[in-house]
């Protein structure tokens, strides 16, 4: 079903679903049953995702954005691929709500605070790390500068002398 690399995979044991993207600007969300359930098409390269359960969004990096999307559980017994024409666009196992402009160039890696506040961590070419508050990724607050008196996101710009292509986070005590 794709057309270019596939840069990232990540499994969602909750939802029992493996979602793929790539260099084509597609995000694959594929069932246990190895069936394609859903492609979301994107404009642009995407390079890697992480899910953080305890808010239910899936951030995928791209080129200088964050697309963020909500996972929606759905039955087993629902049926997402017609086997003749593939794909049903009705049936959305993910949903875009936003996408946020953080970075200068391509974003390469993100982590979830799974354990703590359920925020974002993304790291890219540009050298820099930024810090996405949950709150702020919700829809509602696209177009506000701050929410609650939160920023939309922190930037530390120039923290290595080149592109930063990995990132992890040490759930103990919340260290980049």
């Amino acid at each position: 079903p794709g057309g270019g690399w596939v840069t990232d995979l990540l499994y969602s044991p909750s939802h029992r679903y493996l979602l793929s993207c790539g260099l084509d600007g597609g995000l694959m969300c594929w069932s246990d049953k190895g069936k394609v359930m859903q492609r979301a098409e994107q404009t642009t390269p995407l390079y890697c995702m992480a899910y953080c359960a305890r808010n239910n969004q899936l951030a995928v990096g791209g080129h200088a954005v964050v697309h963020v999307f909500a996972l929606r559980a759905v039955a087993r017994s629902s049926s997402f691929v017609d086997d003749d024409a593939g794909p049903r666009t009705d049936a959305a196992v993910v949903h875009l709500t936003s996408v946020r402009d953080a970075h200068d160039d391509i974003v390469r890696a993100i982590r979830c605070d799974a354990v703590g506040s359920g925020a974002f961590y993304t790291a890219g070419y540009d050298r820099a790390v930024c810090a996405f508050d949950p709150e702020t990724l919700d829809p509602a607050s696209r177009d506000k500068p701050h929410v609650r008196g939160k920023p939309r996101f922190r930037r530390f710009p120039n923290l290595h002398d080149a592109p930063i292509v990995s990132l992890d986070l040490d759930q103990d005590n919340g260290w980049i």
